[in-house]
């Protein structure tokens, strides 16, 4: 029987594996939490910059007039169009929703260098020692 068979582990093993087991689950929990966050700030920005992007798309729009030109010598008119110039917009949005949350987060991290500058060494760590 090997080392750990049974009823023979200590109560200091048992307290080491409960506590790797919740360490595992809080970690998977705050990376679940990060990832929907994430996406919902992205999906936000996507919005906000839809919407920017979307005022310039009208018939008296400078911008507009020229490339619906474009479109129409390409034979897209008419209602297909919009449907081209929206899927343009919601891509362009898109990126730039993720460049914001990006930026964001670098910011983040940058706020967060001197708390890890100034936080303790775990507890097994010694100072001044060298590579033995």
């Amino acid at each position: 029987m090997g080392p750990f068979s049974g009823n023979e582990w200590s109560e200091e093993t048992r307290q080491v594996t409960t506590a790797s087991g919740l360490s595992n689950f809080i970690r998977t929990m705050s990376g679940s939490f990060a990832a929907a966050i994430t996406v919902w700030m992205w999906n936000r920005r996507s919005d906000y910059h839809h919407a920017l992007l979307s005022e310039s798309i009208r018939d008296a729009g400078s911008g507009w007039l020229p490339y619906r030109a474009q479109l129409a010598a390409l034979g897209i008119q008419g209602q297909n169009a919009f449907d081209y110039v929206d899927g343009v917009i919601t891509r362009q949005a898109s990126t730039m929703g993720a460049s914001d949350v990006f930026v964001a987060l670098g910011c983040l991290y940058f706020l967060l260098i001197p708390f890890i500058w100034l936080a303790r060494p775990p507890f097994g760590a010694r100072r001044g020692g060298g590579a033995h």
